[in-house]
C-alpha cells in the first residue's frame, strides 16, 4: 500500500515545512537586523518540529534559495518560532523585504546545541554580542 503524499513529504527532512509570516520586528536604527516570527501553517509541522537552544534551521524563501540560521527563540515558547537576522546576501536581503502574512519554508532543526546539561549544577559565565546574542540569551531562559 501507497503511503499518502502528505506523510512521504512529512517524512523528508529535504522538504521545508510551510510557516508564515506572524511578526517582523526591527531590531537596530539602520532596520539591518529583524526578528522574524514563523508559525506553522501544519499543527503536526509544529508538533515535529523539536529543537534545543543553539540548533538552526534552514530558512527557504521560494524562488529565492534557502539561508542557515540560528533559532533565537526558547522552545518552551508555544505556538511559533522566531530567527533574528542580519541582511547580508540574496535570501536575507528577500526576507527582510517581505511582509507579514507571507508564506514560506523552514527546514530543521539542524546541528548540535550547547552543552546545557553539562553546566547543570555548575557556574558558569558566558559573553555574547552582535546578532548571535538573541539565541545565546534564549538559551539561558530554558
Amino acid at each position: 500500500m501507497q503511503k499518502p503524499l502528505q506523510q512521504i513529504v512529512a517524512e523528508n527532512p529535504y522538504v521545508p515545512m510551510p510557516v508564515e509570516v506572524v511578526k517582523i520586528i526591527t531590531e537596530v536604527d539602520s532596520k539591518d537586523i529583524k526578528t522574524f516570527r514563523l508559525a506553522f501553517v501544519n499543527k503536526e509541522d509544529e508538533e515535529r518540529f523539536k529543537y534545543i537552544p543553539g540548533q538552526f534551521a534552514d530558512l527557504s524563501l521560494y524562488v529565492k534559495g534557502e539561508s542557515p540560521i540560528v533559532i533565537a527563540s526558547s522552545p518552551t515558547q508555544k505556538g511559533y518560532i522566531e530567527f533574528t537576522v542580519q541582511k547580508a546576501g540574496v535570501v536575507t536581503s528577500a526576507l527582510h523585504e517581505m511582509e507579514e502574512g507571507t508564506l514560506m519554508g523552514v527546514r530543521g532543526p539542524l546541528g548540535n546545541s550547547w552543552p546545557i546539561e553539562f553546566l547543570e549544577g555548575r557556574t558558569s559565565s558566558s559573553w555574547a554580542a552582535g546578532s548571535p546574542s538573541r539565541p545565546f540569551a534564549r538559551s539561558s531562559t530554558t
